[in-house]
């Protein structure tokens, strides 16, 4: 019957190491994602400062019209806009490395638990097959006792 129970707990143990494994996958996932999220946010940062500096270079000692200040402030909202989507994509993908790890460290706790459960049981077990041993030990020796002892009659 035990037998029976510690194969039940490992295979529960082994579904929940498989659980914690696809897990943890999905948190190095989440995270690679939002590093990338964060570069991409850099790139973009570094790409916007390069073309402003560029475009207000470009109007340093010349004359300079209404409609390309217009256009030069329309380009600065749009990757304004762009930079916030970004940042935006990057919160997201903040959460979700957040969420994944939470599930991984659930799920790593369940299966500490039921490893903790098998080993219990190897235990119990080991003790059960120890104690086993010194009884067949014992009545053995009492079996050879008893035919070691002369029986009367017998001769």
């Amino acid at each position: 019957m035990i037998e029976r129970l510690r194969g039940l707990r490992r295979r529960r143990e082994g579904l929940a190491k498989e659980k914690m494994l696809h897990r943890q996958a999905e948190s190095a996932r989440a995270a690679r994602h939002a590093r990338e999220a964060a570069d991409a946010v850099e790139a973009h940062r570094q790409s916007s400062a390069l073309q402003e500096s560029t475009a207000l270079g470009a109007l340093v000692g010349q004359q300079v019209d209404l409609a390309s200040l217009y256009r030069m402030q329309g380009n600065f909202d749009i990757a304004r806009a762009q930079a916030e989507q970004l940042r935006q994509d990057e919160a997201r993908a903040l959460e979700a490395t957040d969420e994944r790890k939470a599930a991984f460290a659930s799920a790593r706790n369940v299966h500490h638990q039921r490893l903790k459960a098998v080993m219990k049981l190897d235990e119990l077990a080991s003790e059960l097959n120890r104690r086993g041993a010194s009884r067949r030990a014992a009545i053995e020796e009492l079996s050879d006792d008893d035919n070691q002892v002369p029986r009367s009659g017998a001769r």
